[in-house]
This record gives structure tokens, sequence and C-alpha cells, in this order.
């Protein structure tokens, strides 16, 4: 089994953002989402949800507050194994950045 790290910078939108698809490259079967840190680059709080996108969202986080001008860190291991399966985050307002890592598997 081979893994890979992937890193994950995107800005997250206003409507659902794919904020990691492990399906992009055929050779890999799963990803394991195992780091986020969300960057708040405007005046106020704005709330993000990230979620695994099922036919029923399977939340990850849920109505997290990032501050105005500030950051928070969410860690844990979340395996996407699917090829329906893509992870999705949506902000409350404009001005949130998300970086990551994911280790990506090809069995």
């Amino acid at each position: 089994m081979a893994s890979v790290m992937q890193q994950i910078a995107i800005a997250v939108g206003t409507t659902n953002t794919t904020i990691y698809d492990p399906f992009t490259d055929a050779t890999k079967e799963r990803g394991t989402l195992i780091h986020l840190n969300f960057c708040n680059t405007t005046a106020a709080a704005i709330t993000v949800d990230v979620f695994i996108d099922l036919a029923t969202d399977v939340y990850i986080v849920k109505t997290l507050s990032v501050p105005a001008t500030g950051q928070v860190s969410w860690s844990g291991a979340i395996t996407v194994d699917a090829n329906t399966e893509n992870i999705v985050a949506i902000a409350s307002g404009a001005g949130v950045d998300v970086s990551g890592t994911v280790v990506e598997s090809d069995s």
C-alpha cells in the first residue's frame, strides 16, 4: 500500500465548496483527512460547516465559529473511500481560507 500526503488550500465559499475529492486521481482508492486550519481574513466572525457529501450529509464540524482575523484548527482522522464521497465546506460569509493535510492511499 502506497501512501502520499496531499495539501489542501482553498477559499471556502458561501455555497458548497469541495475542499477535497480523493478520486481526481484514479490510482487512489481512499483519502484520510487529518488536519484542517481555517483562517478568517475579515473583521467579523464567520461560521463554517465541513461535511462528507452524501445523500444525507455527515458533518465533521457544524457551525464552527472562526473569529474575526483569527484561525481555528481541527485534527482527527476521517476516511473517504467511496467514489461518490467528497469533503465539502460552506461558510456564512466570504473571507475564510482553509488549508490542511490528507493522506491518500491506493489500497
